[in-house]
């Protein structure tokens, strides 16, 4: 969302997140007033119920069980905190992605135009699912079912053309946004162990932040230990980076590093292939191995995979060696690259933030504010 964040800011309206507490410290250190709303992201999954993984469902009902699990309850602690604050500000327009019940809500109390968010390519059964889930928190909450205008609201999409999934967009009103690969202030830069690294190449290996597992990392820094190029590592919250030494030198390593710094000086992307890793690194022109693990991941890397931009590793088939052997195919075969490279054009060929922005204003002062 921070491109259309920073573009809101540069033109001068007021813009607040609604976002956990544990969030807002970063959230702030991209310059925006934060509201802290429902309780903190470690709270949240300790108290969700995890899933009957022996009991078997069809993807429909997974998709329900999962978006209730991780999205309508803790949705409901956001929205009881937020709607208070929404109803007294009164927002012109709420941005919020389709998962986030708290901002359905938000932006009914408030009568403000209601904007959805998209994150990466469409996952199928979502949309059915998040119907169904988002019926469940209304009643909840006893509010407005907001449900059956999933499809309808303006749809902020920064997934390209070329990588949308066959069949095209589910979205009836859809604003086309370019990704960005992220935001570099100008007090950052790249820490000195990863710019003085041997090889002449490098490529970028992380686990984001939600999904970052320590044994799968541990086996993707496995089958880089002898590679003979760069490699960057970030581990996320939660593992220490010094558990992975000895390290070779030409793997530096560290808990976090904004990709936009990190970005520009490879040759390819190692991930779990998370919306923001995935679009960052196609907006860079990079090929990548993507070793999916769940939500959004396994859709973005099958239209990775069949658009030609990288290669899958399935979590069935995943030790060093394989890891290792899909890295190598990617540096190797040059159809990759080449791959990305018509992605990243098609990325280019976006309309900016800005731009979104100003069909957002018009779309909103275009309408009459509900009462």
């Amino acid at each position: 969302m921070l491109p259309l964040m920073n573009a809101a800011q540069r033109a001068e309206h007021e813009v607040v997140v609604a976002t956990g507490a544990d969030f807002a410290p970063e959230v702030q250190r991209h310059g925006f007033r934060v509201w802290p709303v429902g309780p903190p992201a470690q709270q949240m999954r300790a108290q969700s119920p995890t899933a009957d993984e022996d009991r078997p469902m069809d993807p429909l009902a997974q998709m329900v069980e999962a978006g209730t699990r991780l999205f309508g309850r803790p949705g409901i602690a956001r929205a009881q905190d937020l709607i208070p604050l929404a109803a007294d500000w009164q927002p012109d327009v709420v941005v919020h992605e389709l998962t986030e019940a708290a901002g359905w809500q938000a932006a009914a109390v408030s009568g403000a135009m209601d904007v959805m968010h998209g994150f990466g390519t469409h996952i199928p059964y979502l949309i059915e699912a998040m119907q169904i889930v988002l019926t469940e928190v209304r009643s909840e909450l006893d509010r407005e079912d907001r449900s059956l205008e999933l499809t309808e609201v303006p749809y902020v999409d920064p997934c390209p053309p070329l990588l949308q999934p066959p069949g095209g967009t589910p979205f009836r009103n859809v604003l086309p946004l370019r990704p960005e690969m992220g935001v570099v202030h100008p007090d950052e830069e790249l820490p000195e162990a990863m710019r003085n690294l041997p090889y002449e190449k490098t490529i970028y290996l992380t686990l984001g932040t939600a999904f970052n597992v320590p044994q799968l990392l541990a086996q993707a820094i496995d089958a880089v230990r002898d590679l003979r190029h760069n490699v960057i590592v970030t581990t996320g919250p939660g593992i220490d980076p010094a558990s992975f030494e000895p390290l070779p030198a030409h793997i530096a390593i560290a808990p976090f590093v904004p990709q936009a710094l990190i970005l520009k000086h490879c040759v390819a992307v190692v991930s779990h292939t998370g919306s923001g890793t995935m679009l960052g690194a196609l907006a860079e022109g990079l090929p990548q191995v993507c070793l999916p693990m769940g939500a959004d991941q396994f859709s973005n890397a099958d239209q990775i995979a069949r658009t030609g931009a990288g290669v899958v590793v399935s979590p069935d088939a995943r030790t060093p060696q394989t890891i290792r052997a899909a890295i190598t195919e990617v540096l190797d075969n040059p159809s990759y690259a080449a791959g990305a490279r018509v992605l990243q054009a098609d990325i280019a060929a976006m309309p900016s933030a800005n731009q979104v922005l100003t069909r957002i204003v018009a779309l909103a002062d275009g309408r009459p504010k509900a009462p």
